[in-house]
């Protein structure tokens, strides 16, 4: 499905927000350079914490359905897993692994990659990843499949977003939880037939060509906030999704 002209986008989700949009802006900026014809109305109106729960709130949903927004980008689910029993462990884990670190630049841009044995060695060799307790997820995905399907009842369309790899280390314990929400964010994309930005898939690429070029790469800052460079991947996996970049070679 294609954006069309005059169309208007409203964005929620934890990394954009009135005060700071984020992709958002960079969106907005593409393409008012590069596809002026378009004079899309994108609407930044996230915050941090936003829940699957509250997204299918009927105060919400009734706030949504009455502005009557042409798309709806969905970017929540980090709040929701965070939430679950089993994160607090694997972030203390993290938290406790990265205060033993010494070296400046590591904490500055980031571990240097290094080959995962998951990389080089079939599945079955290297051992599974860990099966982790999740509590919460079955509740995530229904409320999420719900308010998808009474937007689209009213005519507003949603396009979902998987979540963001957090920290600048791929190996960050608590990215396997996020890993499963993700998963579900694409069966419910796939169930209701709408549009998916697959940002976890597009920051562990990255990082995946970061490791093979031993290069030290960081796309959040202190306190798991996205930087610029976290923030560009994602307005680039938005408008790639839509088929948006410039080409390659283009001048103004």
């Amino acid at each position: 499905m294609d954006l069309q002209p005059g169309q208007t986008l409203i964005f929620v989700g934890d990394h954009t927000s009135p005060d700071e949009p984020g992709y958002v802006d960079i969106i907005s900026g593409v393409l008012a350079r590069f596809h002026p014809e378009l004079r899309l109305n994108l609407i930044s109106a996230g915050s941090k914490g936003q829940t699957a729960a509250a997204l299918r709130s009927r105060a919400l949903l009734d706030i949504l359905t009455s502005s009557r927004p042409d798309w709806l980008a969905v970017g929540i689910g980090m709040a929701d897993a965070l939430r679950e029993p089993i994160a607090t462990k694997l972030v203390n884990d993290y938290q406790e692994r990265a205060t033993q670190r010494d070296d400046a630049a590591e904490v500055a841009f980031g571990p240097e990659y290094r080959t995962h044995i998951h990389d080089v060695e079939p599945v079955s060799d290297a051992g599974p990843r860990l099966e982790l307790p999740l509590e919460l997820l079955p509740e995530f995905k229904r409320n999420l499949a719900e308010a998808l399907t009474e937007l689209q009842q009213s005519g507003v369309r949603p396009i979902l977003i998987t979540l963001a790899v957090l920290g600048n280390d791929r190996e960050h314990p608590i990215n396997d939880l996020l890993r499963a929400y993700s998963k579900a964010i694409r069966e419910v994309a796939q169930e209701r037939g709408a549009p998916l930005v697959d940002v976890e898939r597009a920051f562990r690429d990255i990082f995946d060509r970061a490791a093979n070029y031993k290069q030290r790469l960081a796309l959040t800052g202190p306190g798991g906030k996205l930087n610029a460079q976290g923030q560009t991947l994602i307005a680039r996996t938005f408008l790639a999704a839509f088929r948006l970049l410039p080409n390659p070679g283009f001048h103004p």
